[in-house]
């Protein structure tokens, strides 16, 4: 009975080790912001949205059509004869969270057989925190 009451308490403490350390390494993490989590929902939201648009259409929406034409047919040349829409349900969708409209190319600078989609970050300045594809 001895053995199996220092054998409890042996697993126990190996447990108790063992969350101790998974704790530690959990702190030791980056932090990333929420929203620069919600930013990079968003953006795989829109990048869906601009998918079900080049099926409907054949290509992606012009520069100057912007992410609107994923709310109402683009009003301007090339028409979208198939668009099916509205991709997304609401034009907040088309901010990121701090309020400024998500920056979109067609075709890309980046990706020149897609589209460039980005946020300009908190900052709101070109620069390293971009989030973007």
């Amino acid at each position: 009975m001895r053995f199996l009451k220092v054998l409890f308490y042996f697993i126990v403490t190996c447990a108790a080790i063992c969350a101790g350390v998974y704790w530690l390494y959990l702190q030791s993490l980056p932090k990333v912001p929420k929203e620069v989590v919600a930013s990079q929902a968003v953006h795989k939201t829109l990048a869906f949205a601009l998918y079900l648009f080049e099926l409907d259409n054949g290509r992606y929406p012009t520069t100057a059509q912007g992410l609107r034409a994923l709310l109402e047919p683009p009003s301007s040349f090339p028409y979208a004869d198939g668009w099916n829409g509205p991709y997304i349900k609401k034009k907040r969708e088309l901010k990121d969270p701090w309020g400024r409209p998500y920056r979109y190319i067609s075709p890309g600078l980046k990706n020149p057989e897609l589209y460039d989609l980005s946020s300009l970050g908190p900052d709101g300045v070109v620069s390293a925190d971009d989030i973007g594809n």
